[in-house]
């Protein structure tokens, strides 16, 4: 009787091993975590290879704030027609709407904007006087996501 308890403890552990290993990717199988940034790029119609852009600045997020290219969520949209100082714009300005969660402290916040201005401006050519960054903040029961209003956003 004493072996079958240990074999079954056994077994138990190994199934809990299993599970433990495939938590992540069932997790990003789930949809967006709501304590990840977001990163939305915009722009005018471009030639970049607007994918290997994203991917350097998950890279260099990683590198410079601590936000590995696992954490956050980067999407790129274009804009149809742009007109800057009266003249039909193409390759400037950049606009970056930066999501970030209720609980990020300030201090980090601005290492991400700082970080993510500097590698924008290497990867896509375009001087950092043509990218503007804005932050959204959201808050605690103002985030729908996964079906369901986001509630309990606290500091961990």
């Amino acid at each position: 009787m004493h072996r079958s308890l240990v074999r079954s403890l056994a077994f138990v552990l190994f199934l809990a091993l299993v599970g433990m290993a495939f938590a992540p990717a069932a997790q990003a199988q789930q949809g967006i975590d709501p304590a990840d940034p977001m990163v939305r790029i915009t722009s005018g119609k471009t030639s970049l290879d607007v994918v290997a852009v994203m991917q350097a600045v998950g890279r260099d997020l990683g590198t410079g704030a601590g936000l590995g290219p696992e954490l956050v969520t980067y999407y790129w949209q274009t804009f149809d027609a742009l007109v800057l100082a009266g003249k039909p714009g193409t390759d400037k300005p950049l606009f970056v709407d930066l999501y970030v969660p209720c609980f990020m402290p300030q201090d980090k916040v601005e290492k991400v904007l700082n970080v993510l201005a500097d590698s924008l401006a290497k990867h896509t050519g375009i001087t950092q006087k043509w990218i503007f960054i804005h932050t959204h903040f959201p808050k605690e029961n103002q985030v729908y996501i996964d079906g369901q209003v986001m509630r309990g956003c606290k500091a961990p």
